[in-house]
């Protein structure tokens, strides 16, 4: 069955084909930045960088974010393909529909941020997840998708405000990579110069359903629980989390995840961005709206939060330790044949310390999300040629969970 995907996006920068004939490395024309989602969504997924791309624009008429991304894509040098800038390179609207015409954007999929009370300060964990997409404009269908992402975290003596917020994602989107801060798109660069273009033929991954047991809701926050929308958001959290770890280590793409019920049977989402050369794009029929054919997965990863605990491991003079632990379970399923490959129930403990005696509190949830953090990153790493001691000593029975992890290696590989 084909699956379609609708992508309704205001490209930053314009689409174009690349000449027919055979190429020595594939040409792929750049088409700026996206962001997943309807557009009337968009301030609510992503509140600080949906005001953060609209400033002003500069004598080219472009705004900070398209600048900063066009002067990342300037500079990379793709091993696999040959990356085309409009602007830079000789453009020919009227040869859109023509053969082999491939396109790239990059996606802003994920703004997620967390502010955790850490005994007498503040800890702001701030995560910007995004995509890698590169199709073929002529027959409306997904090439590759390449997870990526950065997490920074910045620490406060009080509750920083909105405003101050907004300054750290600014900086991650528009400031360049220095120790403490890790920039968005300097992360897209990174990734994309080893992408390979050409679809997989073979071993096609996604993330499916990520399910939550209801017992596990008393421990998420309340911007979590507020109404299911919020409830999606922290889904969208783990799959993002999940892909973006799994093509780190793996080196593999990974197709889009479907959250909501709609996107799931009708095959769509959506794409919304800036505007780079929007006189150009207003010349293309249908230029805001895609449908793009996705590949049916080979192998989907279905994963099931089962739960957090905490329990005190040692009490000693002026200082208790706390184990704050993640419990998760991760399939293995295989579309084609209707089958369960292999589960793993897998979880991981982060500790922390707590004065005794101070009246200083800790936010349970920031140690929660570490240790899921940590158990679906180190889970993903196990999935490389590199299987992480520290997190297999952390499971119930290592062994068992090594083989496991070699048999899901065997399968996708």
């Amino acid at each position: 069955m084909r699956k379609l995907v609708s992508v309704a996006a205001v490209f930053g920068l314009v689409i174009a084909a690349f000449a027919t004939g055979a190429e020595e490395r594939p040409q792929v024309y750049f088409a700026g930045f996206s962001f997943g989602g309807l557009a009337a969504e968009r301030q609510n997924m992503y509140p600080h960088a949906s005001l953060i791309v609209e400033r002003e624009p500069d004598s080219r008429n472009l705004r900070p974010v398209d600048a900063t991304l066009l002067q990342r894509a300037e500079q990379l040098r793709p091993i696999s393909f040959e990356l085309l800038i409009p602007g830079n390179d000789t453009l020919d609207l009227a040869s859109l529909e023509g053969a082999n015409s491939k396109v790239l954007t990059v996606v802003l999929d994920g703004e997620f941020v967390s502010i955790d009370r850490m005994s007498d300060h503040f800890q702001v964990t701030i995560w910007l997840s995004g995509q890698i997409i590169i199709f073929s404009f002529d027959e409306r269908k997904i090439i590759t998708s390449h997870p990526f992402g950065v997490r920074r975290k910045t620490v406060f003596d009080e509750k920083p405000s909105n405003e101050a917020i907004r300054n750290i994602v600014s900086e991650m989107l528009l400031q360049p990579t220095t120790q403490y801060n890790p920039n968005f798109f300097d992360a897209f660069t990174k990734r994309a110069k080893d992408l390979v273009v050409q679809p997989s033929t073979r071993g096609r991954i996604q993330v499916g359903e990520v399910s939550i047991d209801p017992r596990s809701h008393r421990n998420l926050p309340e911007t979590y629980l507020q109404t299911p929308q919020s409830l999606d958001r922290f889904r969208s959290f783990v799959a993002t989390t999940f892909t973006k770890s799994f093509s780190e280590h793996t080196g593999r793409p990974v197709l889009p995840y479907l959250l909501l019920p709609e996107e799931v049977s009708a095959r769509r989402i959506a794409l919304n961005a800036g505007a780079y050369m929007t006189k150009l794009m207003s010349q293309v029929a249908d230029a805001r709206v895609y449908n793009l054919e996705v590949p049916e997965p080979d192998f989907v990863f279905n994963i099931k939060i089962l739960g957090f605990r905490k329990a005190l491991l040692e009490e000693n003079p002026g200082s208790e330790r706390w184990v704050f632990g993640s419990f998760v379970d991760i399939f293995l399923y295989e579309p084609f044949r209707g089958r369960e490959l292999a589960e793993s129930r897998v979880r991981f403990p982060e500790v922390a310390d707590l004065p005794t005696g101070s009246g200083q509190t800790i936010d349970d949830w920031g140690e929660y999300r570490e240790s899921l953090f940590k158990l679906l990153d180190g889970y993903c790493q196990g999935l490389s040629t590199q299987k992480p001691s520290y997190w297999l000593e952390a499971q119930e029975n290592p062994n068992q969970t090594r083989v496991i992890l070699s048999r899901i290696q065997q399968f996708i590989n």
